[in-house]
């Protein structure tokens, strides 16, 4: 687990989830970082990919991968 997160969504979107990157379950993720204040952020690297799960208070874990960026 490379980060673990907990706080306000817009910030932890615009710092944390490179949203941008995402190639699958983004929009989910995204819909979920705008219809709340406070939400729970992982991010995990594992491979050539890259996952964030977001974490809602009241609702289900969402899960969305993208391409690991190149180090």
């Amino acid at each position: 687990m490379g980060l673990w997160l907990h706080g306000p969504a817009y910030q932890l979107a615009r710092h944390y989830a490179d949203l941008d990157s995402l190639t699958e379950g983004a929009e989910a993720a995204v819909e979920a970082l705008n219809t709340t204040t406070s939400i729970g952020l992982a991010c995990i690297e594992d491979g050539a990919w890259r996952f964030i799960a977001v974490l809602p208070d009241d609702s289900r874990p969402l899960v969305a991968r993208g391409p690991r960026k190149p180090s």
